[in-house]
């Protein structure tokens, strides 16, 4: 059994990892439900796991069933650093972000200030509480408009298209010169596709490709 920190819990796939790990780990799971993105969403989510989402205020800890969850900011160091003292924490698995491209065009600040000054200060509080491994969610979007195909994760990302591209590069840049300073482990998911799942955020109808005449409702 591990001690794990998750952030985005709230999050579609924070949301179900919290769930899938929960159960044979101790799991914190930390959110701030943004109201930038999809907030109401989020509190039906954990209300599904019986938390009073009406008595919220934040920083809080809640708990509700088994599940242990903080209503935090990643910029509130101090906060940081107490979680995962207390809590022993052994990995951080970091899908907190401010995610999509055309909102990052019009609301730069909120990309700042979510992926790279909560990144980096996730990373400084992991740094001086001892905890060493990480496993953190990157994007495709830092390829740009690489068109080979099939993808590959080690491919260039030198040519980022959007702001929030460039803020998830950054997070790429900032681990991998950490890792040779500071000698913790950490490893980077990127996601090429969406997730297909009930539970995600709805856009409306979506041509699901390669599934013949299929089309996505949810």
């Amino acid at each position: 059994m591990e001690n794990i920190l998750i952030t985005g819990v709230a999050g579609f796939i924070g949301f179900h990892l919290w769930q899938k790990l929960n159960n044979e780990n101790s799991v914190v799971g930390i959110d701030n439900l943004a109201k930038f993105s999809n907030y109401n969403i989020k509190l039906r989510r954990l209300e599904q796991l019986n938390f009073d989402t009406t008595k919220f205020s934040m920083p809080s800890n809640y708990t509700a069933k088994n599940f242990n969850f903080w209503y935090a900011d990643l910029n509130n160091t101090s906060l940081i650093k107490k979680i995962l003292k207390d809590n022993k924490i052994d990995l951080v698995v970091h899908l907190a972000a401010a995610t999509g491209v055309r909102q990052s065009i019009t609301h730069p600040e909120i990309y700042t200030e979510a992926n790279i000054l909560g990144f980096n200060n996730l990373i400084e509080a992991m740094h001086q509480t001892g905890v060493n491994n990480l496993i953190y969610a990157s994007s495709s979007s830092v390829y740009g408009n690489d068109t080979s195909i099939p993808f590959k994760e080690n491919a260039p990302c030198n040519n980022p298209l959007s702001y929030y591209a460039v803020t998830k590069k950054k997070q790429r840049t900032y681990c991998t010169k950490l890792r040779f300073k500071l000698r913790y482990e950490y490893n980077r998911i990127a996601f090429f596709y969406s997730v297909w799942s009930l539970g995600q955020t709805r856009y409306g109808k979506l041509q699901v490709y390669r599934c013949y005449n299929e089309k996505r409702t949810f």
